[in-house]
């Protein structure tokens, strides 16, 4: 199938593309920057691929960096030898004088150390702006950016652009969007973003390393790095994390908030009538804890509870179907409570909304039993409590 889809696409374009693809043997070549890096004895090159025109050796060219056009003079024009590939750097390679379209070659020249891969490569000409036309088509690659939101890094202008598309596709806000190593002022950047909303504190870095001088910094902010050459891994890493963080952060929640639970007054376990009334309870639904206040079957204040002991072991929180002792502060058998009464976690109103908008699939079955209750003696008081207002929702 591969070779009737190539033959389809060439008369394809050959109906329909014909004045696009027409190339200017003699005119300034055009081409694109496949990939920056340092070869031994050349320096920093550019692979490249020209596919109009013609380049010669000592030719003036424009090249961009991330914001800016790079000019510099052509040192070598080198042609990977027959059947070799020009991206393996341990081939040998072969200097031309010139070179015509289309062709792969690699460009020995000064100042390419921060020219960025996907640049479009010009050579100047008196008869036209090429610098103008370079920051044109920069313009055109649509990189948009948000206010606030997290930092993308990557290695060439296609597929930043590509990274952004996808992430405003999944609606991710990003705050910066540019090419090359993470450094230290994008890792500073994100520690900033990452106190004001910690999941901003974020840098997708596709396909590029982080800057040995970044790597410290890095480790001490608390910045989350999400790295890689495939973009799908590295989306699919972020939504877990962001999705982990949000239940970690919910059970957070649920932890600080004053959950329903109920338990008996064990008959003849009264040790000490007040100050604090000690007593044998057994947990009859929830979790009881420590601090907690207390109301009885009426929904009157019974008191607070002050320690709970196991078997001489001091308890902070117990669950349904614990025995221990309760010291309970304010309280006075025989007056608050009798033996065989069951006494309610007084759960304050605001406590009771989030629990029913926010966690109620995350109370199990002893505690929704527990809620009723307590729903029901509240409203015996007060038969608007636990209702929403109409701006509540």
């Amino acid at each position: 199938g591969i070779i009737e889809l190539i033959a389809m696409l060439l008369g394809l374009a050959q109906e329909y593309l014909t004045e696009q693809l027409e190339i200017h043997e003699d005119a300034p070549a055009k081409g694109t920057v496949l990939e920056v890096k340092e070869e031994t004895g050349l320096g920093v090159t550019v692979d490249s691929i020209i596919y109009d025109g013609v380049l010669r050796d000592g030719d003036e060219i424009a090249l961009m960096d991330a914001n800016n056009v790079v000019k510099t003079k052509i040192r070598s024009i080198l042609r990977p030898l027959p059947l070799e590939e020009m991206r393996d750097s341990k081939k040998k390679f072969k200097k031309v004088d010139e070179v015509v379209a289309a062709a792969g070659i690699k460009i020995a020249a000064p100042n390419l150390d921060d020219v960025v891969s996907g640049s479009p490569l010009r050579v100047l000409n008196e008869d036209e702006d090429v610098e103008a036309e370079l920051l044109r088509e920069l313009e055109d690659i649509t990189v948009d950016t948000d206010d606030e939101g997290l930092f993308v890094k990557a290695d060439t202008l296609g597929s930043l652009e590509a990274v952004v598309h996808l992430l405003k596709e999944m609606e991710i806000p990003i705050r910066s969007a540019e090419i090359g190593d993470v450094n230290k002022r994008d890792v500073i950047d994100a520690s900033i973003a990452k106190d004001e909303n910690i999941e901003h504190g974020v840098i997708i870095a596709f396909n590029v390393k982080v800057h040995p001088k970044a790597l410290d910094d890095l480790n001490n902010s608390g910045v989350k790095l999400f790295q890689g050459d495939v973009i799908y891994q590295i989306t699919e890493d972020y939504e877990a994390w962001v999705q982990e963080r949000k239940e970690a952060q919910k059970k957070q929640w649920l932890d600080a908030i004053i959950k329903p639970a109920k338990f008996m007054i064990i008959p003849k376990l009264i040790f000490r009538q007040s100050k604090p009334a000690i007593c044998g309870i057994e947990v009859e639904a929830g979790t009881v804890k420590q601090g907690y206040a207390l109301m009885n079957a009426n929904g009157d204040y019974v008191g607070t509870i002050a320690s709970m002991e196991d078997k001489g072991e001091t308890l902070t929180a117990i669950s349904r179907g614990q025995r221990v002792a309760m010291a309970i502060n304010d309280a006075v058998a025989g007056k608050d409570f009798e033996e065989g009464d069951t006494l309610y976690v007084d759960i304050p109103e605001k406590h009771y909304k989030i629990l029913e908008r926010e966690f109620k699939d995350k109370l199990n079955e002893d505690e929704f039993m527990a809620l009723d209750e307590i729903l029901e003696i509240k409203r015996r008081k007060d038969k608007d409590w636990g209702k929403f207002g109409l701006f509540e929702y």
